[in-house]
């Protein structure tokens, strides 16, 4: 949580430096989940800065949620990746989304502001 609560602050460099950048070694189950998560992390703080690694970071989270069947993680990469404006990733996270019943994807991961 404290990974998250920094990159929602504003901590962007403190985010990126808490979440390695190397391929986890964790394939399976929740280790799997949870370095999707943190690499969903990462990858909104690498958009944010503006670095062109962040559309690469998140589809690695795609991968692995998907790889586990962590429907809600890969909901939340596809979301962050339509952010970041490909429009199809959008369409896919509202689809899963829908199927989670999350209607208000906004209110739990709200977009960053980068000037805080």
């Amino acid at each position: 949580q404290a990974v998250e609560l920094d990159l929602y602050s504003g901590d962007l460099q403190q985010e990126l430096d808490a979440v390695p950048a190397e391929k986890p070694d964790t394939t399976a189950g929740q280790d799997a989940a949870l370095q999707s998560k943190l690499l969903r992390f990462r990858g909104v703080a690498l958009a944010a800065t503006g670095n062109p690694d962040a559309i690469e970071t998140l589809l690695r989270a795609v991968a692995l949620a998907e790889g586990v069947g962590a429907k809600y993680e890969l909901a939340l990469a596809h979301h962050e990746i339509g952010r970041c404006g490909l429009a199809e990733h959008r369409v896919l996270a509202t689809r899963l989304l829908d199927e989670l019943g999350v209607q208000d994807v906004d209110c739990l991961v709200p977009p960053l502001s980068t000037t805080g």
